[in-house]
């Protein structure tokens, strides 16, 4: 009876062939890309974002005084 609930617990280990490990490493390269390009626009809108304001606050400091 022991023997049962041990056994009920039990993990088979993966067996991993090599196309297995090809497609997970080509996901985890399409997915490292992706990640890379969010990362990069994010940055492209800040610094546009960031421009639009000095150059706004910089007209508005030229017209004022």
């Amino acid at each position: 009876m022991q023997d049962d609930s041990d056994n009920r617990y039990s993990i088979a280990t993966p067996h991993w062939t090599p196309e297995l490990l090809k497609r997970r490493r080509q996901r985890s390269v399409a997915i490292g890309l992706v990640l890379g390009a969010m990362v990069i626009l994010f940055f492209s809108v800040t610094i546009v974002r960031l421009q639009a304001n000095i150059a706004a606050n910089h007209a508005i400091q030229h017209t004022e005084g």
